[in-house]
């Protein structure tokens, strides 16, 4: 106890500081932090999980193409063959003046309902290429993210080469517009 009165107050402090640092357990430089190396994992499990139903949603769009496409097609083949017989119908001189009337408005409206289930298929075809794009593009870009959280668990930091990818895909990410707050509220 008498050895330990004579240590000077600063080589106390010195000593003190010396054996908290041994007690804490050092990373090897580059690599992240344990708690960092979690939540890395935690954000990389979310990300995966984001691309797994971006996957499901494409093949839920292709199911519903080919769903769409076959009740738009039997449709338009029963209005093509229905215009037909009306047309046929009225070329036959011996019909009454009402069943013409009658056989000249079906016809006429079956034609406005071709137009429409024509022009309709060609509207969800449009927006089933313009769903895949999106979706294809949002896979894209999480395949990106995932690979810079993939290179920074492996080194612990990201290189220049995939911090230049990353800045591209974020830049390609639509920008949000500033509202304009009225002063009177």
């Amino acid at each position: 106890t008498a050895a330990l009165a004579k240590v000077p107050p600063a080589e106390k402090a010195a000593n003190k500081t010396a054996n908290k640092t041994a007690a804490t357990p050092l990373t090897h430089p580059g690599h992240p932090s344990a708690n960092f190396s979690s939540a890395l994992l935690k954000q990389h499990k979310a990300l995966e999980d984001l691309y797994k139903h971006l996957k499901a949603n494409i093949k839920n769009i292709n199911k519903g193409e080919v769903g769409g496409k076959e009740i738009g097609q039997k449709e338009i083949e029963q209005l093509k063959q229905r215009l037909a017989h009306e047309t046929e119908q009225l070329k036959n001189s011996s019909i009454s003046d009402f069943q013409r009337e009658l056989l000249t408005n079906r016809t006429r409206s079956d034609k406005h309902a071709l137009e429409y289930w024509t022009r309709s298929r060609e509207l969800e075809h449009s927006m089933f290429h313009s769903s895949l794009k999106m979706t294809h593009g949002l896979m894209s870009k999480v395949n990106a993210v995932m690979e810079a959280y993939d290179e920074v668990m492996k080194t612990g930091a990201l290189s220049s080469k995939k911090a230049a990818a990353l800045k591209t895909v974020a830049d390609r990410l639509p920008k949000p517009s500033l509202l304009e707050v009225d002063d009177d509220m």
